[in-house]
């Protein structure tokens, strides 16, 4: 015969319900990675929602799995940077020739802003080959300036003496 107590030392058995729950789990991420790969081969959208509908599960449940809410994120962004194409991409073949026509005009005035510039250069140059060469001169002047003037200071110096 059973006592009182003898059912507080009862311990409930949940295995089975934690093993068919991982077996759920792992079935939803099968299901969903069939379900990416299927969008992503039909070329839709991949978002929460189109995920969600493909795979038969729910968009809070993807959103609590971080390894798939990160995947499905980086898809989605990739999806978004090659929706916007460059204008060059989706230009006709009017507007490139347009383009192509402007972009030759302005290295057209490239070159000749260039070729002014190189112009002034050489000019700049010679400026200052011509500021080395004066300087030069008026060092030249300056030493036969000053010799001169010692020559002068001799000279009065003669006539005082000769007084």
């Amino acid at each position: 015969m059973e006592t009182k107590g003898s059912y507080l030392n009862w311990e409930r058995n949940t295995t089975g319900i934690k093993a068919a729950a991982q077996k759920k789990r792992e079935a939803a991420f099968a299901k969903t990675e069939e379900a990416i790969k299927k969008l992503l081969k039909e070329k839709k959208p991949i978002n929460f929602e189109s995920v969600a509908q493909t795979a038969g599960v729910t968009r809070a449940w993807l959103y609590n799995q971080p390894e798939l809410r990160s995947r499905i994120e980086a898809l989605r962004s990739q999806q978004a940077q090659k929706k916007e194409l460059p204008v060059e991409i989706k230009a006709s073949d009017a507007s490139k020739t347009a383009l192509i026509a402007e972009l030759r005009r302005q290295n057209k005035e490239l070159r000749a802003k260039n070729q002014k510039l190189k112009r002034e250069l050489e000019l700049a140059y010679g400026q200052v080959l011509g500021l080395e060469d004066l300087q030069s001169h008026c060092r030249d002047l300056e030493k036969q300036n000053q010799h001169l003037t010692n020559l002068l200071t001799q000279a009065r110096a003669e006539i005082d003496s000769l007084r």
